[in-house]
């Protein structure tokens, strides 16, 4: 198969007879009777056409050897019509942002296979031209443009004859600034408590970094917590029960920082925290449970409750509950004999108070 516009090249060769071989060529559409003389007798033996038709071809080749002996030779060929080399590369995005890359598929139809490509970028400003890849038969190629403006891309495609068809597209490549998306775990805390910044961003170019400031209200002076850094969870503890403005900076990989402010309040915590405790009964028999009922007011909530239990001529308390929620403790004495019973609460705050009882075992 030969496509129309190309050249078809035809060799014979002989063997046997006297040498001295001369050849004649000549061809004709297939539908034609007159036949086309290509060449006379000559020692040459190869010839070039080039067919002018979309059609079948026969060929007639004449070879004599020195004596004037003649054979002929009889072929077929076709020609085919070849659509035009078409360039049909795209960008994979016509919009990016600042510091992502931009992706070209290349793709061709028509002409004739292997296709090569080459792409080439610039600014639209520009008069020169980036080339980010030569004549190769690669299909995809990325480039990162180094800045927010509109470019112009030129991919050019190439078949296997050299035909090539040039494409240009737009790329636009924006400037999109990082949001800063962060926030104060609780607007609120008591004084000896820790605030938190949970620090978050979208838009920009990831990975983001946050630095964390924060002052006194009617303070001139920040005081940095975190410089920038990658970690998203910043913790710190004001000395004092005051108002507080915190600062988060949020900067993505091209160094563009939003800012966002929030203020903090720090209050004192509530005194007088107050514990009420007292056994079911004083008076017990061996082998009997004491039961010891505690509740608390003021303070901050929730409570968590303690109790601690001792022979009243020992020195040692045992432990019979750590602070937890539970507010109802039992307790088996394992002797006869007077115990004492220290019960204590405490809040939210970490404030503490304490109440002593006294239990007798029979």
């Amino acid at each position: 198969m030969f496509f129309l516009g190309n050249s078809v090249t035809l060799t014979a060769n002989a063997t046997g007879g006297y040498g001295d071989y001369t050849y004649a060529f000549y061809y004709r559409k297939a539908t034609d009777e007159t036949w086309t003389t290509k060449q006379n007798f000559s020692t040459n033996n190869s010839i070039t056409l080039k067919p002018a038709y979309e059609t079948e071809y026969e060929i007639c080749v004449k070879v004599k050897d020195k004596s004037g002996d003649l054979r002929k030779v009889y072929d077929k060929f076709n020609v085919s019509k070849v659509s035009p080399l078409t360039n049909t590369s795209v960008l994979t995005k016509s919009s990016i942002n600042l510091g992502e890359y931009a992706t070209v598929k290349c793709s061709s139809t028509g002409g004739i296979a292997p296709y090569q490509y080459a792409v080439y970028y610039k600014k639209k400003t520009d008069t020169n031209w980036i080339a980010k890849q030569s004549f190769s038969e690669n299909t995809t190629v990325t480039f990162k443009p180094a800045k927010a403006v509109d470019y112009d891309v030129c991919i050019k495609a190439k078949d296997s004859q050299g035909t090539v068809s040039k494409k240009y597209l737009s790329l636009k490549v924006i400037q999109n600034n990082v949001v800063n998306t962060s926030a104060l775990v609780s607007s609120s805390i008591l004084l000896g408590s820790s605030a938190t910044v949970k620090c978050s961003a979208t838009s920009g170019t990831s990975p983001y970094q946050y630095a964390v400031y924060y002052k006194k209200e009617n303070d001139p002076n920040w005081y940095e917590v975190q410089s920038f850094d990658e970690n998203a969870t910043v913790t710190f503890k004001p000395l004092k029960a005051l108002t507080y403005h915190v600062c988060v900076k949020a900067k993505d990989k091209n160094n563009t920082v939003d800012k966002k402010y929030f203020t903090l309040n720090v209050t004192q915590p509530i005194s007088n925290l107050s514990l009420n405790a007292y056994l079911a009964s004083s008076n017990i028999n061996k082998g009997d449970t004491a039961v010891a009922i505690c509740s608390a007011k003021d303070g901050i909530e929730p409570y968590k409750y303690a109790l601690y239990a001792k022979k009243s001529t020992s020195s040692y308390w045992s432990t019979i509950q750590d602070f937890n929620s539970n507010s109802v403790i039992t307790y088996k004495p394992t002797d006869v004999g007077n115990y004492d019973i220290c019960v204590k609460v405490k809040d939210n705050s970490s404030k503490v108070d304490k109440q002593y009882l006294t239990l007798t075992v029979k």
